[in-house]
């Protein structure tokens, strides 16, 4: 049986900044990727880079960029959330698998979430995802409200109702999370 590979390390260079590197491998499949993340007072940024090869593929792309804001306190609204995020692929990057690769499909994805707290253990967010498509992906506009609370220490519960505009068809989804997370 063919072996996969996958190796991940991230590194704390300060209390602020993070750097990480990742590779994958299976067959001649070869994924490579390295990133950063920093922590500012405008809060958490991560890029990352990665580049896919194969036997028919010489080099292939990506790139992409992750944001959390801290709390920002609004007049109208109180405490809000900001997240968000912006991610390109070029046409023949791939996730290695072990059954075939992963074709992208889209060349670029944006999303954007405001989440409010309700209570320390309680939030309602909504969020907008718009991505690109390519190869046999379609364009895609889609929101999202979620409501989430911890309802114990190691306990959380996620309800998420989800619109999707794809071409002529609306495609609406719920999605019920219950998650245990050990501390």
């Amino acid at each position: 049986k063919d072996n996969m590979s996958s190796f991940f390390h991230k590194y704390g260079v300060t209390d602020t900044t993070t750097l990480f590197f990742n590779h994958q491998n299976y067959l001649s499949e070869n994924m490579f990727g390295v990133g950063a993340g920093f922590l500012t007072k405008s809060g958490t940024h991560f890029f990352d880079i990665g580049s896919y090869t194969d036997d028919a593929v010489r080099s292939s792309n990506a790139s992409r960029w992750r944001y959390n804001s801290p709390d920002i306190k609004l007049p109208s609204l109180g405490s809000v959330r900001l997240l968000g995020g912006a991610e390109f692929r070029t046409k023949d990057f791939k996730q290695i698998t072990e059954t075939a690769p992963t074709v992208s499909v889209f060349s670029q994805k944006y999303d954007f979430i405001v989440q409010k707290p309700i209570t320390d253990s309680t939030s309602v967010s909504f969020g907008y995802n718009r991505a690109k498509g390519q190869n046999f992906g379609n364009d895609i506009f889609a929101e999202s409200i979620t409501f989430q609370t911890q309802f114990a220490k190691n306990w959380r519960f996620n309800f998420t109702y989800n619109w999707n505009d794809q071409l002529t068809t609306d495609q609406n989804q719920v999605l019920l999370a219950l998650n245990w997370n050990e501390t």
